[in-house]
């Protein structure tokens, strides 16, 4: 029923504009009951869509793009694994909770290539995106329009629908893009007889209906996991 932050400020005038930042990252502002409301949630015939669900912001866009390159085709943990040790070797060092902050644009622009590693195109990319940023050629700014934002991500090498949408989205605060080409919310809506194709009733909560999807078809896949452990636990 809350969240425990705690930052650490060289200058306490930075306050307002942490908690604000705070605010986006998590959606506090979001009307969860009205958007329940229009997504059906609790109905006897729907989805089990979770009530109250959010839909993840975004503190600083250029990390949240650089992030995503990295972990685009990978494995959760691969993408873990890849961008703590580009924090480590490029990293700023700070004090308080967080011992490094994740590279500026400009610092992978110059080194990145040094220290990434996997697919020669994947790190050109990843490079070129940071160049484009450092320069201002691209600027992610959640004040811009999603349309204007997905556009120019769409125009970087190595960026695809997926990407531009789910940045987008996180950036833009954007409450209706459909991560429609997502796997595992393609496979959640076929689970649950939901045609992307035809989306329009759930206008203009589209962003939070692909999160709903997203956690359901991620619980379904844990349940029958869950079940095999506990038989096995069980029989042993």
């Amino acid at each position: 029923g809350h969240v425990e932050a705690e930052w650490s400020l060289r200058d306490m005038r930075e306050l307002a504009r942490a908690v604000a930042r705070l605010r986006r990252l998590l959606d506090l502002d979001a009307d969860p009951v009205g958007i329940d409301d229009a997504l059906g949630v609790g109905s006897a015939d729907g989805p089990p869509f979770t009530a109250g669900i959010r839909v993840p912001g975004c503190a600083d866009g250029a990390e949240l793009l650089l992030r995503t390159m990295i972990g685009q085709q990978i494995s959760v943990a691969a993408a873990t694994t890849h961008t703590a040790r580009l924090v480590a070797a490029l990293g700023e060092t700070v004090g308080g909770p967080v011992p490094r902050l994740f590279p500026t644009p400009e610092t992978i622009a110059e080194h990145g290539a040094e220290v990434l590693t996997g697919p020669a195109r994947r790190i050109r990319a990843i490079v070129a995106a940071a160049t484009a940023l450092a320069a201002g050629d691209l600027v992610l700014h959640p004040a811009r329009t999603a349309a204007d934002l997905r556009h120019d991500l769409l125009s970087l090498d190595g960026v695809g629908p997926w990407t531009a949408d789910y940045v987008t989205m996180r950036l833009s605060a954007d409450p209706d893009i459909l991560l429609h080409t997502d796997l595992v919310v393609r496979q959640g809506a076929a689970r649950h007889g939901i045609d992307l194709t035809d989306t329009r009733r759930w206008a203009p909560w589209r962003s939070y209906l692909s999160m709903q999807l997203w956690r359901c078809e991620l619980t379904a896949r844990a349940v029958p996991a869950a079940v095999a452990a506990t038989t096995k636990a069980s029989s042993e």
